[in-house]
Formats: structure tokens, C-alpha cells, sequence
């Protein structure tokens, strides 16, 4: 079979690769899109909702939290509601702190 032929027979049967970039970008990018539409709703009642230092502490305890979830409804890995993105901040830098050290300890074996 010749080059040409073979060049035709994957245009015609294969989607062209910016079209498939596309549908990538679409279909990784559009849940993250729609996510940012949600809110969450505001704490009612004076209750003093977690901040940096809850999300740091959360973040941290992540695995833990996820295990337990799986035995107890009412533990969460994620407080709700919360302060915003003090919050968020914290937890971030938890995860990144509790990952980094597995990650890092995994390295010296």
C-alpha cells in the first residue's frame, strides 16, 4: 500500500487531530468551568465558620478524613461551610504539605 493511500484511509476514518485537542480541552475543562459556578451557602446563626488555620489542620488529616469517611456519614474531608478562600488556602497548603512529606519519604528508599 503506498504512503498516499494510507495517509487517506486515516483521514477518512480517524477524527484530525486538532478536532480531538478540542474534545480534550472540552471535555477536562467544562466540569471545571460548571464547578466555578457553584456556591456554597453562608453560615447562619452567628456560627463561627473554619478559616486558615481549620483548612491547614483539614488538610493535613486528609487521608485520615477519607478513611473515616467511609465508616462514619458525618465525617467529612472538607468543612461546610467555611470562610472562603482563607479556608481553601489552608487546606490546600495542608494536602500539599501531608502529599509532599509521603512523596519525599517514598524518595530516600
Amino acid at each position: 500500500m503506498s504512503t498516499e493511500k494510507t495517509w487517506e484511509l486515516h483521514q477518512t476514518t480517524l477524527m484530525p487531530s486538532h478536532h480531538i485537542n478540542k474534545l480534550l480541552i472540552l471535555i477536562f475543562f467544562l466540569p471545571v468551568i460548571i464547578c466555578g459556578c457553584a456556591s456554597q451557602p453562608h453560615a447562619v446563626g452567628g456560627v463561627d465558620v473554619p478559616g486558615f488555620f481549620t483548612g491547614l489542620f483539614h488538610g493535613l488529616l486528609i487521608l485520615f478524613s477519607l478513611l473515616g469517611g467511609f465508616f462514619n456519614d458525618d465525617i467529612r474531608v472538607y468543612a461546610f461551610p467555611n470562610s472562603g478562600w482563607s479556608y481553601d488556602l489552608g487546606y490546600v497548603i495542608g494536602v500539599t504539605l501531608f502529599v509532599g512529606d509521603i512523596v519525599n519519604e517514598s524518595k530516600k528508599k
